[in-house]
């Protein structure tokens, strides 16, 4: 009996003292991270890229800067993106979708025409005062042949051309010259950068861009053979 029991002491592994147990321990180190599904990882990186690159501008802004306003680790930003420009082109998706959901969401049944253009403008400059800084960045992007962007603000134009043109059509039963309604959406396009580009500035300033818009769609349906008197 008492040789087993000896025998039984001599299995058991001895602990020298200090010695840390076979739980484990960890530590934090540096702030806490929240825990998000991808989803609400993607959203909280987007927004944090759209201030940064609104505030540095898309080729000072470095991944761990992004990093740091998301406040999330580099590994949750690898597994979302593969690199700086696939979160350029996800943030620049989320900014047009936006822009097309306002275009989308205008309804006129009840206006005149002029009413009507009016009120598709100033939803239209309203967007460009609260995106702000971000619309002039990735419009600049745009404009660079070499660009991702350049391709995509083709698109763009045509969407907003046959959304004029269907418009036109539907109200006034005419057909606007396509160069012409090119020219006009460029025109606009130019005014709304205008808008973006100076947060803080005095309404009057977006107002007097709205109405050289609303110009340019007037003289659109005057060249397309639409009576000044239907216009009201």
């Amino acid at each position: 009996m008492i040789a087993t029991r000896r025998a039984r002491t001599a299995q058991k592994p001895r602990l020298c003292s200090g010695a840390v147990s076979e739980k484990r321990v960890t530590s934090r180190v540096g702030p806490a991270r929240k825990r998000l599904g991808t989803d609400g990882q993607r959203e909280r990186l987007r927004e944090a890229a759209i201030t940064a690159f609104a505030a540095d501008g898309i080729d000072a802004t470095s991944v761990e800067e992004v990093i740091s306003r998301a406040d999330v680790s580099r590994q949750t930003f690898y597994r979302c993106y593969r690199s700086k420009a696939e979160l350029l082109d996800d943030v620049h998706k989320l900014v047009t979708d936006r822009l097309v959901a306002v275009i989308a969401q205008m309804r006129d049944e009840r206006l005149s025409p002029r009413e009507a253009m009016a009120s598709h403008l100033s939803r239209l400059f309203d967007h460009a005062a609260r995106s702000g800084p971000i619309v002039c960045e990735l419009g600049r992007q745009a404009l660079r042949p070499d660009s991702s962007f350049h391709a995509h603000r083709k698109q763009r134009h045509a969407f907003a051309a046959r959304f004029i043109a269907t418009w036109v059509e539907a109200r006034f039963r005419v057909k606007p010259s396509e160069p012409l309604t090119e020219a006009v959406v460029y025109g606009i396009e130019q005014l709304w950068f205008e808008v973006a580009q100076v947060a803080g500035q005095p309404r009057s300033v977006r107002l007097a861009r709205e109405r050289s818009a609303l110009e340019l769609m007037e003289a659109l349906l005057l060249h397309s053979g639409v009576e000044a008197v239907a216009l009201r």
